[in-house]
């Protein structure tokens, strides 16, 4: 069996040669292969169209993971190329893909602005503590220097100086264990853990505060068993700086409760004044470091109170919340467990 071809045209066919033994003569069969031909065409034909498709898919494919699917990567390689060089205002565009690596870019741009927000207020911070401490390291090196210059050798005159030497000396020591004491909060160190019951701290904290201020209304509500688990010098703390805060920021007419009382294992610690109030602007601030409602800074404090009081009672697990207006006073919400 052999294939031949025909002696005109371009048909092909499939021979055999048959030889019969009783016979001279031979036998030719042959069978044309122009049909199997024409099939072997279509499929050669289709097969090489679906690889022109297959290699168009791929091709586009291709371009789109190249142009639009990685070309955030580059763009996050350029925009790092640009902070490094000092550039800290370059952000990554065109992150509103659904890929991997737009998703990586949004990212970029998100630790992007918490960094640049952390060094703002790490700038922030170290702007307010200077300030805070430029007062009393002035009185100190003024009185130093009138000390030097022989104007202080009376009496009445070296005692007055050494007042304003120890208010400013205390001034600087109580700012400095407040930043110290927030730095501790911050690395999250660990807590002395035990069952503390909150009434003998409310109670010192109003004597305290009745002590520093006779003429002050001051109440306290206390409804249950109020025991949580903490540290109680940290919670004495808070208490205090609570009490503090409502009595140097209203005037001596106003009122100040003190409520305590538990829910399940939730207790609750609010402290009520009827005081001035304050904008939901500054309600907004009320728990950052260094800020104060007087921006003239005339007031005492250094405006750490009710930033220790949220960094002692985020170590705790709990929460604490302001809701404060013009005109309605301001109440502070401690809730611990």
């Amino acid at each position: 069996v052999s294939t031949v071809g025909s002696q005109s045209g371009s048909d092909r066919w499939r021979a055999i040669l048959i030889t019969s033994p009783n016979q001279p003569t031979k036998l030719l069969v042959a069978a044309s292969l122009a049909q199997v031909d024409a099939t072997a065409s279509r499929l050669k034909l289709a097969a090489i169209g679906a690889g022109l498709i297959v290699f168009g898919v791929l091709l586009a494919a291709g371009f789109w993971v190249g142009r639009l699917g990685l070309r955030p990567i580059a763009e996050v390689t350029d925009v790092a190329d640009a902070i490094a060089a000092g550039n800290r205002s370059r952000r990554v565009v065109g992150t509103n893909g659904k890929t991997e690596a737009a998703h990586l870019a949004r990212a970029i741009n998100v630790m992007l602005d918490e960094q640049q927000a952390a060094e703002a207020r790490l700038r922030q911070f170290i702007a307010d503590a200077s300030h805070e401490l430029r007062t009393p390291v002035s009185v100190i090196l003024g009185v130093t220097d009138l000390w030097r210059q022989g104007a202080l050798r009376t009496g009445d005159a070296s005692d007055d100086a050494m007042r304003r030497v120890g208010q400013s000396g205390r001034r600087m020591g109580g700012l400095v264990e407040d930043l110290l004491l927030l730095a501790h909060l911050d690395d999250g160190r660990p807590i002395e853990l035990e069952s503390v019951d909150l009434e003998p701290l409310l109670h010192d904290a109003i004597h305290d505060a009745s002590a520093t201020d006779p003429v002050r209304n001051i109440t306290l509500e206390v409804s249950g068993r109020v025991v949580v688990i903490g540290d109680e010098i940290a919670l004495r703390q808070v208490i205090a700086n609570l009490v503090t805060n409502s009595l140097r920021h209203t005037p001596r007419q106003a009122a100040i409760t003190i409520r305590a009382f538990s829910v399940g294992n939730r207790v609750t610690v609010d402290v009520v004044d009827s005081g001035p109030g304050m904008t939901p602007d500054e309600a907004s601030k009320a728990f950052d470091r260094f800020w104060r409602a007087d921006a003239s800074r005339t007031r005492s404090g250094t405006g750490l109170g009710l930033a220790i009081v949220a960094g002692i009672v985020a170590a705790h697990h709990g929460t604490v919340t302001l809701d404060s207006g013009r005109d309605r006073g301001t109440t502070v919400t401690v809730r611990l467990t």
